[in-house]
């Protein structure tokens, strides 16, 4: 049976229930925690009060607000179903709408501490709501939905989060691709690339010099740039089958340029920026052309803005090179500017009274270039005669 059509009986497992608000928890190891160092937590402990204060807590920072400002003026209304799966003790834990959850415990509380007053219709609404219950055993089932809402939903997750998100649905649920493409609604292209994004930065994350400084905002080195450009995939030797970098000597360079080395340039990072010093510059300077330009960047004798000006500096002399100059259509267009100014029509100008200044001053620039390149040729005559 395909994954597509387990998944399709599994929606079968979904009934609707009554639940009130003390019997449901937020789910620690919501995708959307994983930027706030959240470790996973086990069943058995999810429902613990200290794990979820610190999960509502976090879901604050991860942003509320939206919902809470509907809540209170509308009350809570039933549009999206949450979804939950049972735990012990008669609890339930989120699956799909911890951010809603959230913010009506968020609500509750504040107005039982009187921090707020909420209408009374508002505060009925948070007691008890209708939700669907997955009573089904497979954990595909749970991710799915925990997924598929959010990763082209109405607050996307960060491409950290989606990577995560689609790693693990590979690596633990058995999901390729072509499948989590058709789950989710995102191109094939940017599912893989979201994958191998996520499995770079988990390696960087492990490297034993650098893995102390990567965190989340760090992604962008691996999905906007290195899996962006071919040239520093193959650089860095990424391998799909085991996905890892294989060359491990250039991986730690690249990390080193850009996280920053203590005994390296005072500790500043010499590739700070992603876009475009990572992706566009960098990818530039791993050609065969600029292959002596990258030899003295990597050595340290250039900054990646002096390497950036050398390589533009080389392409225009090189597309200067291979302008073919037409020197008798040169001569034509000196023609037709010396007849263009005998034929001037003086008394007309000389009747515009503010046209006159500005002929004079363009004759002028005309006299001194036509000095100045005179100039030139002849100096360059005289010392080629020599």
């Amino acid at each position: 049976m395909s994954k597509k059509n387990e998944i399709s009986l599994e929606l079968l497992e979904l009934t609707e229930k009554e639940i009130d608000l003390e019997s449901v928890v937020i789910d620690p190891n919501n995708p959307r925690l994983l930027e706030m160092g959240f470790q996973e937590i086990s069943d058995e402990r999810i429902s613990e009060d200290e794990v979820q204060k610190e999960a509502i807590a976090n879901m604050k920072k991860s942003g509320l607000k939206d919902i809470i400002e509907k809540v209170k003026k509308f009350g809570f209304l039933i549009v999206d179903r949450v979804v939950v799966r049972p735990l012990q003790n008669d609890k339930y834990v989120v699956v799909e709408g911890n951010r809603r959850i959230s913010s009506l415990k968020v609500l509750r509380e504040d107005h039982t501490r009187g921090r707020i007053s909420l209408d009374d219709r508002v505060v009925e609404s948070l007691k008890k709501f209708k939700v669907l219950v997955y009573e089904g055993k497979n954990r595909d089932m749970v991710w799915l939905l925990q997924g598929i809402r959010h990763i082209k939903g109405i607050k996307e997750w960060g491409p950290l989060q989606q990577g995560k998100f689609l790693s693990d649905m590979q690596d633990h649920r058995g999901f390729g691709p072509t499948d989590l493409a058709t789950m989710t609604g995102i191109g094939r292209k940017t599912v893989a690339e979201l994958i191998r994004s996520y499995k770079g930065w988990e390696q960087a994350k492990e490297d034993e010099d650098y893995g102390d400084k990567i965190n989340a905002d760090h992604f962008g080195l691996f999905n906007e740039a290195v899996f962006k450009k071919p040239i520093l995939r193959n650089w860095l030797s990424w391998d799909d089958t085991n996905r890892k970098f294989g060359n491990i000597d250039n991986f730690r360079k690249l990390l080193g340029w850009y996280l920053g080395d203590e005994d390296i340039n005072n500790g500043q990072p010499r590739l700070p920026r992603v876009n475009p010093d990572v992706r566009d510059v960098l990818s530039n300077l791993l050609l065969e052309e600029n292959k002596i330009i990258f030899e003295k960047f990597e050595n340290g004798d250039i900054s990646i803005d002096e390497a950036r000006y050398k390589m533009e500096e080389a392409k225009y002399q090189k597309e200067t090179q291979e302008v073919k100059v037409d020197l008798n259509t040169k001569l034509s267009d000196l023609d037709r500017m010396t007849t263009t100014i005998l034929t001037l029509p003086i008394p007309k100008i000389i009747e515009v009274k503010e046209k006159t200044d500005l002929f004079i001053e363009k004759l002028e620039n005309v006299e001194n270039t036509a000095k100045t390149q005179k100039d030139i040729l002849s100096k360059m005559k005289v010392r080629g005669s020599d």
